[in-house]
């Protein structure tokens, strides 16, 4: 609702003069980036939902995890229905319209052929707004478990990496104990070694 909005919504509980903007990360994903609004944003992919956050940064489009995923964004009482098209992120044309939407001289209508379901511009960061951004997870599947505890693939919606998340199965037991959090360390430093790519 602030000025030089793409748009404006007013008298909305819960929504911010500047709440969040649409534009590209640094490895051409589509993102949503909430700008440290009052309450937060919320995107939800599929029901599972990153919870009202300031200074979330998630992506919505461009990633071959999000391929027939219901994405919403919610600020306040409204929600929004992310319907993004396809693009190929390696493609020089669209990294060049990109690198000019990016540095202001390009509007979101004119990267997907005018397509005018999008009016957005780029808003640079303030100094309020330079925190890293908050790290997000959407459980993916369970991998495997057992009498130590559960694995499940995770995936980061800031950077659309995947990762191998372990919950032990007594959390109160593996914690609390000198030895077991000996064990669990001994298992993050064996995993972090370990490269393995998995779909």
């Amino acid at each position: 609702s602030g000025k030089g909005a793409d748009i404006r919504i007013t008298n909305q509980p819960g929504v911010s003069d500047t709440h969040f903007a649409l534009t590209f990360n640094e490895e051409y994903y589509l993102v949503v980036k909430d700008l440290y609004s009052r309450l937060g944003t919320n995107i939800e992919y599929d029901g599972h939902n990153s919870g009202f956050t300031r200074g979330i940064e998630c992506i919505v489009a461009g990633h071959e995890f999000l391929a027939g995923k219901k994405i919403v964004i919610s600020i306040g009482n409204l929600r929004f229905l992310v319907v993004p098209c396809e693009f190929d992120r390696s493609c020089p044309a669209f990294r060049a319209q990109v690198d000019k939407f990016r540095a202001g001289s390009a509007s979101l209508d004119q990267m997907f052929f005018n397509s005018k379901v999008f009016a957005a511009t780029t808003v640079l960061p303030t100094d309020k707004q330079s925190a890293a951004p908050k790290e997000v997870f959407v459980l993916r599947k369970v991998l495997g478990e057992g009498g130590f505890g559960r694995e499940t693939r995770i995936w980061n919606t800031r950077t659309g990496r995947f990762h191998a998340l372990k919950v032990p199965r007594n959390k109160a037991w593996a914690l609390n104990m000198d030895d077991q959090q000996e064990r669990w360390r001994n298992e993050a430093r064996i995993m972090e070694s370990i490269s393995h790519v998995s779909t």
